[in-house]
């Protein structure tokens, strides 16, 4: 039996792309590919508007199936527990969907490669990376590989968001992984603290990856997060949110889960909102910083101050005042400082 014809216009995100609800990460690739190449605004310039709006669409559905958390909150869900990645607001260029037009756009082009239509493997991993596991044969003089297009090598090279030594290793470059292993400082998140990735701009087919962390590597001053496919990578900790448990604060909208324990299991950096599954009564949310009570002993990175030294500096939570809804914070220096709830990722 083949697979079912997709429907674009479905609120059903399998669907959408036209497979089973027991579809193989495979299937759902090959149905985003066919279906993105197919409504891409580039090829479809008679009608742009209503193109963009079906591309959104059936990027915002690959990007909840692919991801093995995303789409099973989905099944037990639907789209209110899938939707930490997305916002379910209009606006801002979504067209009326909840991915707007640079997420899909990202998705497609570490889909399909630089260009979007170009070379790259899918998934968005170029072929014989330096250091990649099977990587083959023939690099040239300096590590960039035969056949890699050149402004794609200083894409891998100068990444910001991924690699800290100058030769871009993403998989542990020549030591294959082996990292140098030292106590973490009290500021850092601990070895195998489970955390999702997100906010990655040149490798944003990682966002929404989960991993646990590795190490803490001071040197390139970057965490190194073991994804569960096996592969290595080296992050900041703004691009980082743990999996750990919040108590519900301030809550406006419904004030009866105040006090309630929830689980956070994702971060939306266009909304600042983090993605929480409530345990009793089960509900997944949206929350923002000041709605999620952190717990003494926290690693938290601090945002939003005046001071702007402090933006992106690392500290711990060495004390709650849940009357005033601050931290008393130790940072990465030293310094103590207090500061509100809402002023920290975490």
């Amino acid at each position: 039996m083949g697979s079912p014809a997709a429907h674009v216009n479905s609120d059903d995100y399998y669907k959408v792309l036209g497979v089973g609800r027991q579809a193989s990460d495979q299937e759902i690739k090959t149905a985003y590919r066919k279906l993105a190449l197919k409504y891409h605004p580039d090829k479809n310039p008679g009608d742009t508007e209503a193109a963009r709006a079906t591309f959104n669409k059936i990027s915002e559905a690959y990007e909840t199936l692919r991801d093995t958390e995303k789409r099973n909150m989905y099944d037990r869900f639907g789209k209110d527990g899938a939707a930490g990645g997305f916002g379910r607001q209009n606006g801002g260029g979504q067209h009326g969907h909840g991915m707007s037009t640079q997420q899909a756009d990202d998705i497609f082009r570490a889909f399909f490669g630089s260009d979007g239509f170009g070379f790259g493997s899918p998934g968005g991993v170029p072929h014989h990376m330096p250091g990649m596991p099977g990587s083959m044969p023939g690099a040239m003089p300096g590590g960039m590989p035969s056949g890699m297009p050149k402004g794609m090598f200083q894409f891998f090279q100068q990444d910001g968001d991924l690699f800290g030594g100058k030769n871009g290793d993403l998989f542990g470059g020549k030591n294959g992984g082996q990292q140098r292993q030292q106590p973490s400082p009290p500021y850092c998140l601990t070895k195998s603290t489970q955390v999702v990735i997100h906010g990655l701009t040149t490798a944003s087919e990682y966002n929404g990856k989960s991993g646990t962390i590795a190490c803490w590597d001071a040197q390139r001053h970057r965490y190194q997060v073991q994804l569960e496919s096996g592969e290595a990578l080296y992050l900041r900790s703004q691009n980082l949110t743990q999996r750990c448990s919040v108590e519900v604060v301030g809550l406006q909208s419904k004030p009866e889960l105040n006090g309630k324990t929830a689980q956070v299991f994702g971060y939306d950096g266009q909304t600042s909102r983090y993605s929480v599954l409530v345990e009793t009564p089960a509900m997944a949310l949206g929350l923002q910083a000041g709605n999620c009570l952190l717990k003494q002993g926290t690693a938290v990175t601090l945002q939003g101050l005046s001071d702007l030294s402090l933006k992106g500096m690392m500290a711990q939570i060495v004390a709650v005042d849940r009357a005033r809804a601050r931290y008393t914070v130790q940072c990465q220096g030293g310094r103590q400082i207090c500061v509100k709830v809402d002023k920290v990722l975490f």
